[in-house]
This record gives structure tokens, C-alpha cells and sequence, in this order.
């Protein structure tokens, strides 16, 4: 594949952005007529999963377009690979506790997992996947390419989030901590990301944050409705904006333990 000017890599993130954005107005109207005919959770769920499938074979795709080469291993396993699976592993006991409740019927419990797990693999794809791997391109010349290009689809990702407001979900004060939460988490995997090349390892990080952050409030407190079940969620705890400088700090030191940093995996 020729390089990529800058031109045609800033209107590439504005076409994966577009796709994105429609993939999610998508899920909204599929999970309308499904509503007609299934339980309302279960139609949320099926319609998650259904448009999240899209978007990873969409995201494969893209990825052998642009020759992007990433591992596709669930562990990750190098000389610091403790420093990158004990947040897993915390998440894995987490994810058993929270999901004890015996309340929960087995379908909602089963469709809750896999439509998460196909959300982390998903935006895992699209952020980090693609977006951030353009990012770095486009900043190849700049001294802290890999920093900006962190930061910034970080950021994308996060304002994303705001979708929620759109969807009924959340209003702006829970969305915002949706946003400030996601745009920590995103820094925090894309430093894994450009440290491992494996894609696989970090979209099901991404599923565990999302299982363990959402199941209370998206099944466990559904009593009446979905709507505004985010704001009654972890997302508005305030230990989220203590969580953004620890995880800028802790990233950073990932960074700079690894000082050279090999980026030969984006070929294009």
C-alpha cells in the first residue's frame, strides 16, 4: 500500500468516525422494531450485537487494507506482562462478584456478556485499531508522536461517549464522567496497545471494564426502564477524577521504561 498523505489520513478518521457514529444511530433503530417482539433488554442486547459484529469484520478488513500487522493472542506475554494482566485479572474477580446476583435470569445474564464483549472489541478495533494507528502516522514527523497520538484518540474516543446523551442513557453530568472515565481507560489501552501490538489482549480488557462497570446498572437496577440508567452508575462515583492523573502517570512510566518503541507494525 502507497503512503498516505496527510489529507487522505484525516479524511480516513473522519470516514471510520462517520461509520462509527452511524453504526451506533443504527443500534437505536434496530433495537426499536425489536422492542415490538422481545423483551426490552433482550432487544437492546441483540441489537448491540448484531451492529458491533459489523463493525469488527468492517475493522478487520481495514486492517489488512492497511497492512496493519497486531498480535491476536489473548495473553499478553513479555518480560513486563505482569505490569498488563494484573488489571485483568483484578477485573476477572471483579466480574465474578458482581455477577453473583442470582436474581438475573440466564438470558440476560448471557446477552449481557456477549453484547459487551462485542462493544470492547468493537471500539477497540475503531479507536485503538485503526484510528490510533492513522494518528501516528499523521504525527510521524513530530517528536512525541506517540504521546499526541495517545492523547488524541483518547479524547475521540471519550466525546464519543456523549452519544448516551443522545440516546437517552445518561444526561450531561453522568455522560461527562462517562467521557472523562472512557478517555482514562482509552489512555491507559493505547499505551498497551502501542507497547504489546495485541489488539486482542486490550479489546478484552476493555469488555471486562465494560461487564463490570455496567452490569449493575444496565441489569441488575433495570426494573422499570433503560433510561437514564447510567445516572444512578459507577460512573458518576468521584473516584473517577482521581483516576485520570494516576492512570497519566502510570502510562507515562510504561512509556518511558520502554524508550524504544517500535511502531514497524503500521506498514502503511
Amino acid at each position: 500500500m502507497k503512503s498516505l498523505s496527510i489529507k487522505k489520513i484525516l479524511f480516513l478518521i473522519f470516514i471510520v468516525l462517520c461509520t462509527f457514529s452511524f453504526s451506533l444511530l443504527v443500534v437505536f433503530f434496530i433495537n426499536k422494531q425489536f422492542s415490538n417482539y422481545l423483551d426490552k433488554l433482550i432487544s437492546y442486547f441483540i441489537s448491540e450485537i448484531i451492529i458491533k459484529i459489523i463493525v469488527i469484520i468492517f475493522s478487520i478488513l481495514v486492517f489488512n487494507k492497511m497492512r496493519i500487522n497486531f498480535k491476536y493472542k489473548l495473553l499478553i506475554r513479555n518480560a513486563n506482562s505482569n505490569l498488563y494482566n494484573v488489571p485483568a485479572i483484578f477485573l476477572l474477580i471483579m466480574l465474578i462478584l458482581v455477577s453473583l446476583n442470582p436474581v438475573i435470569s440466564i438470558e440476560h445474564r448471557i446477552l449481557f456478556y456477549f453484547s459487551q464483549l462485542s462493544i470492547g472489541f468493537a471500539e477497540e478495533f475503531v479507536f485503538r485499531g485503526i484510528i490510533f494507528s492513522l494518528l501516528i502516522k499523521l504525527m510521524n514527523n513530530y517528536k512525541y508522536n506517540i504521546y499526541v497520538s495517545i492523547l488524541i484518540s483518547s479524547l475521540i474516543f471519550g466525546v464519543m461517549h456523549y452519544s448516551s446523551l443522545f440516546s437517552g442513557l445518561a444526561s450531561l453530568y453522568p455522560a461527562t464522567n462517562q467521557v472523562i472515565f472512557a478517555f482514562s481507560i482509552g489512555i491507559y489501552l493505547a499505551t498497551i496497545l502501542i507497547i504489546t501490538k495485541n489488539i486482542v489482549a486490550i479489546a478484552v480488557v476493555h469488555s471486562l471494564i465494560n461487564i463490570v462497570g455496567l452490569f449493575n446498572t444496565i441489569v441488575i437496577r433495570n426494573d422499570s426502564t433503560l433510561n437514564n440508567s447510567l445516572d444512578s452508575g459507577v460512573l458518576q462515583v468521584n473516584f473517577i477524577y482521581f483516576l485520570l492523573p494516576i492512570i497519566l502517570l502510570y502510562c507515562y512510566y510504561l512509556l518511558k521504561k520502554n524508550r524504544n518503541l517500535d511502531i514497524a507494525f503500521i506498514n502503511f
